[in-house]
């Protein structure tokens, strides 16, 4: 129905099921507005091109002249692929058919072909891009979906009938959930308020293989503090432009917390679930008021309550010359502050209202006055959006040890998010603006300026982020 917004929210939050529970989906992969869906190709370049065997007496022996990332080349790197819905109708649906500028390709839960390989793309052919193109195959398969009726209503009856699955299923399920969102993320969306709701058909499968409940695009498990550790490694977005953050909580234009990699547009990078060898924080609390079935649509608010060492910092950009230059994708460094110091460098603030979760008999390091501040440290900083000023007040929010998620494999000592305060009433509240990590002295710093031996003895203070 035209111009119905509510059925448009009606039949959008039922998409998943609509490709999921079809025969077979129609792509026009080389879609232009001046050419038909079967336009005009030429032929001469299609795959394979044979090439004889120069040292080879027979001339039937002969060679196959391909490159191993043409299937992902000729689809996913098309406009249409670059389109937000297009996501989850590719990947639920059960059969497809590709209208490539080139040539025909198909694919379903079993294979991958086109017109030149029609008994199946070969492996050597088949790089690492081709073989995730499907990613998660076994989670999207019909015998792990339990939701027997339409109603979204129904989510919570049948979720407690679900048969329980291994933990290797559960992985899997993230795994596969993590590497959707980041591809999702280099996607485009005409409207921006579509964010959740043009993913939530995939969110209800993950959903459908967890029984987790859903969280504005994470997920309420035990390693909900590592989830949190998504970050953005250029503060760009796929087509180049500067991420950009949605409005805050009560304001116009609001999509999602700012602990959501739905409140950006940015490519982001989320390696999880990963390892991590201890959790600073507990997450006592998540409120979130959504529309559509189980929380998938659009957010209206949402809040989290975490218990974690919480630091005051101020963050800087690190100078890339002599003269200054505002340049942050030089670096940032931070430094660790108190009320009690005063210096040039850092300026009185007043620490939030907070609740004391863990007592301690000790006296607090901002009570000495005598106390020296500490050296800038130059940690690793990925803010979600560019600081755009030198210096601003920001909080550091330790939330686990060991932190393997960052890519290239390294482990970080510590990591968690880095905030910054903010009100809505008359309540304190934090948004984050990225996240951090230590290495093994900078933590030995961090320790020793609140006078503790080891993260685990910092002192936990309960908040609430937006």
């Amino acid at each position: 129905m035209q111009d119905s917004k509510v059925d448009w929210l009606m039949q959008a939050s039922v998409m998943g099921d609509i490709y999921s529970g079809s025969y077979c989906n129609i792509a026009a992969t080389h879609g232009d507005e001046d050419e038909a869906l079967l336009g005009s190709r030429p032929i001469e370049i299609v795959e394979p091109s044979f090439v004889p065997d120069p040292q080879s007496p027979s001339s039937e022996k002969s060679y196959i002249l391909g490159y191993d990332d043409f299937w992902c080349n000729s689809l996913l790197d098309t406009h249409l692929h670059k389109r937000g819905w297009v996501l989850q109708e590719r990947l639920l649906a059960p059969r497809t058919i590709h209208f490539g500028q080139e040539q025909f390709f198909f694919e379903c839960r079993e294979l991958k072909a086109c017109e030149a390989y029609p008994d199946g793309i070969p492996e050597q052919l088949s790089n690492w891009r081709t073989k995730a193109w499907r990613k998660g195959e076994r989670v999207f398969s019909p015998k792990f979906r339990n939701l027997k009726s339409s109603n979204p209503t129904s989510w919570l009856n049948w979720i407690s009938r679900r048969p329980r699955m291994t933990d290797d299923i559960h992985f899997e399920a993230y795994d596969c959930w993590t590497t959707m969102v980041q591809r999702y993320m280099d996607c485009g969306l005409s409207f921006a308020e579509d964010k959740l709701i043009a993913i939530s058909g995939l969110a209800s499968k993950i959903g459908a293989a967890t029984g987790e409940r859903y969280l504005a695009g994470l997920w309420d498990n035990s390693s909900l503090p590592q989830a949190l550790l998504w970050y953005v490694p250029t503060k760009f977005q796929a087509d180049g432009l500067p991420s950009r953050r949605t409005a805050s909580l009560n304001k116009a234009g609001y999509r999602a917390p700012s602990w959501s990699w739905a409140s950006i547009d940015a490519r982001i990078t989320w390696n999880w679930p990963r390892g991590s060898n201890e959790h600073l924080a507990i997450i006592t609390e998540t409120d979130i008021r959504s529309s559509g079935a189980f929380g998938a649509g659009a957010i209206h608010s949402a809040r989290m309550h975490v218990q974690a060492p919480l630091l005051s910092v101020n963050l800087r950009v690190k100078p890339s010359d002599p003269g200054g230059t505002l340049r942050e994708d030089m670096g940032y460094t931070i430094q660790l502050k108190h009320p009690a110091v005063s210096t040039t460098d850092q300026s009185t603030i007043t620490r939030p209202s907070v609740v004391v979760s863990q007592s301690s008999t000790q006296r607090p390091p901002w009570e000495d006055e005598q106390r020296k501040a500490p050296p800038e440290m130059e940690a690793i900083v990925y803010l979600d959006t560019a600081m755009g000023v030198y210096e601003m007040d920001a909080w550091l929010l330790p939330l686990c040890l060991n932190w393997a998620g960052r890519s290239g494999g390294m482990t970080v000592p510590v990591a968690g998010l880095l905030l910054k305060e903010g009100l809505t009433g008359e309540t304190q509240v934090f948004e984050r603006i990225g996240i951090f990590g230590l290495d093994e002295d900078q933590a030995g710093s961090l320790c020793a300026f609140e006078g503790v031996t080891s993260p685990q003895r910092l002192r936990k203070e309960s908040i609430v982020i937006v």
